[in-house]
């Protein structure tokens, strides 16, 4: 299954600041892409994630959603509160 990613706020250092696919297993969840990444990408850690927001294809998502083949992936990171 293939999902498109995109971030937006607080970049994520090493990850494409452009839409990217990401190759998961059939019933994934957003901890699962988020696992897949630190994988990936080694020094990213939890705390990197801890201000994270996720949205799939325009709705709110968390950590226990589950992925569909060629769904879009937001993830927002937050730039600050106030």
């Amino acid at each position: 299954m293939r999902v498109v990613v995109k971030h937006l706020g607080i970049p994520l250092e090493g990850l494409d600041k452009e839409p990217f696919e990401l190759d998961l297993e059939e019933g994934d969840t957003i901890r699962d892409l988020v696992d897949q990444l630190m994988k990936q990408h080694p020094h990213l850690t939890p705390k990197h994630f801890q201000t994270t927001s996720f949205m799939i294809d325009g709705k709110k998502a968390d950590y226990k959603s589950i992925l569909k083949d060629n769904e879009r992936v937001l993830l927002m990171r937050i730039l600050g509160g106030g």
